[in-house]
């Protein structure tokens, strides 16, 4: 038993499908930038340098997600003995929490294809969408890893 709890499991993060999805948006903003640029430079029309430099934001934000959804080294759920860390996808660095702090673990979303870890009052929830893992197989081995480490309450059997 006590070797259960010392082991860590990683389920590391793999999101094709939407780095599938911002490159075609990208592509389609690159193209629109190309579009509002040669407006522009024949004087076709009289705002397509705002136009082109607002598809260029754009795309520039498109790209900046694409590489931050990168799977890389640690980038994941890992599970613990002391509690469980994810990985931020888009934002600043990893959320560490005990597992005192979990209240629960549900599933939300037409699929269930959400887990959402309930913290404790006053401290919100965590979502952990499907999109990010390669597979429904590696979502559903995060799901049963959880509920294997999560606290039973007080008056479960």
């Amino acid at each position: 038993m006590a070797a259960e709890l010392m082991r860590t499991h990683f389920h590391p993060y793999d999101a094709r499908v939407p780095r599938l999805l911002l490159a075609v948006v990208a592509a389609g903003c690159l193209g629109l930038v190309a579009w509002a640029v040669r407006n522009a430079l024949t004087g076709v029309e009289p705002y397509a340098w705002a136009r082109a430099g607002v598809a260029a934001l754009l795309w520039t934000s498109l790209v900046v997600s694409l590489l931050r959804l990168r799977p890389r080294d640690g980038f994941g759920v890992l599970l613990t003995s002391p509690g469980v860390v994810l990985s931020r996808p888009l934002y600043g660095g990893p959320i560490e929490l005990a597992w005192r702090q979990v209240q629960r673990l549900s599933r939300e979303g037409r699929r269930r294809d959400r887990l959402v870890l309930v913290l404790q009052e006053g401290m919100g929830r965590v979502v952990i969408p499907r999109l990010l893992f390669p597979s429904r197989e590696a979502f559903e081995a995060l799901a049963q890893d959880l509920e294997s480490h999560l606290p039973r309450g007080p008056f479960d059997a």
